[in-house]
């Protein structure tokens, strides 16, 4: 790395400039800071659970309000029955399929961070073999970390 420097409201600025670009130099606070953003992203995605629900709720409200349209099947005209069948059927099914997409993405999302977390762990005990990133101390020796893409 080269350094270049310059003035900045009268107080001197040092300028770090890569010479090859294949590694990065990052601070040691920044890479835990990036470590618990990455762990506290929220696995689980409530929204296709919640329109899984709500079909279940129609699919079967319609399901049972079927014995009562039979019982007052006098008042009824005849598309009535098998229409709240067909819809009750089809939302029932809707709500499954939406379950087991909202388990598979939930899944798909926590497998994911996993594995991001632990290459970050290799990393760290790459450069830093006694410092551990689930605990939030760090040694003042080691501030600044060289990653590289090779």
């Amino acid at each position: 790395m080269t350094k270049n420097s310059s003035k900045l409201n009268l107080r001197e600025v040092n300028i770090v400039v890569p010479v090859d670009t294949t590694e990065i130099q990052i601070r040691l606070l920044d890479w835990r800071r990036i470590f618990r953003e990455v762990k506290s992203i929220s696995i689980k995605k409530p929204f296709y659970m919640h329109i899984a629900c709500v079909l279940f709720g129609v699919g079967a409200t319609a399901l049972l309000s079927l014995p009562p349209l039979h019982w007052a099947a006098q008042n009824v005209n005849p598309w009535v029955k098998p229409s709240y069948l067909i819809i009750g059927i089809a939302a029932i099914l809707l709500s499954l399929i939406t379950w087991k997409y909202s388990r598979e993405t939930d899944k798909m999302i926590e497998s994911s961070c996993l594995v991001v977390q632990q290459d970050m762990k290799e990393i760290n005990s790459t450069f830093f073999p006694n410092d551990n990133l689930d605990e939030d101390k760090i040694s003042s020796e080691h501030l600044d970390v060289t990653i590289s893409k090779t």
